[in-house]
């Protein structure tokens, strides 16, 4: 903000785009002083907005602006998730041998489901803590960096537990997923035929 004078003296422009009237919280006449900033306003063909209207049109405008972001975010857990899916479903399969000779030695179908889900979990948490430090790394790189760059503007940093809690489920939904299908294989397969298929 500047005084008028000094932005008549450097800028010379006369325009006015818009007025800010401000009202003492206080004040008793509050209610009637802004009904007759409507009726001068709207005499004039010139919209009002109050503080609370205007915050929640520029808050608006920033939401639909970071829409493509949040569609590239969900789409982002999308590809996570069948990635770690993939990964991890590929590798039972390849275990199928193993699966077999752990049953042969004397392990129940459900004790080898159960070591499958228990991988998969494992494998899962592991990738999630993978990600904690390369999130947030990418995250302040594109903050700090990108931003700057590319637009001249940038939003503060604000670590907040929610978006490390989705990753954290995703990996775990994935990891969880991934065994189900192998677990089924384990259940409706014989040990011998098992390690015969390798």
């Amino acid at each position: 903000m500047m005084d008028r004078s000094t932005y008549l003296s450097l800028f010379g422009d006369h325009a006015i785009n818009s007025v800010g009237v401000f009202i003492d919280a206080g004040n008793t006449s509050r209610q009637q002083l802004l009904r007759q900033v409507r009726g001068w306003a709207a005499a004039y063909g010139v919209p009002v907005f109050s503080l609370r209207e205007l915050e929640e049109r520029i808050l608006s405008v920033f939401d639909s602006t970071f829409a493509v972001t949040s569609s590239m975010r969900m789409l982002a857990i999308i590809v996570a998730f069948f990635g770690i899916a993939g990964a991890l479903l590929t590798l039972f399969m390849e275990r199928q041998r193993d699966f077999g000779i752990y049953r042969s030695l004397g392990l129940s179908t459900s004790q080898v489901a159960a070591m499958t889900v228990m991988e998969g979990l494992g494998i899962g948490l592991l990738s999630f803590v993978a990600t904690i430090p390369v999130g947030t790394v990418l995250a302040l790189i594109l903050i700090k960096v990108v931003n700057l760059r590319s637009f001249n503007w940038t939003i503060f940093y604000y670590p907040t537990v929610a978006p490390y809690l989705e990753a954290c489920i995703t990996a775990l939904s994935a990891s969880v997923a991934a065994s189900l299908y192998p677990v089924w294989r384990i259940l409706r397969t014989y040990p011998h035929i098992q390690m015969r298929e390798e």
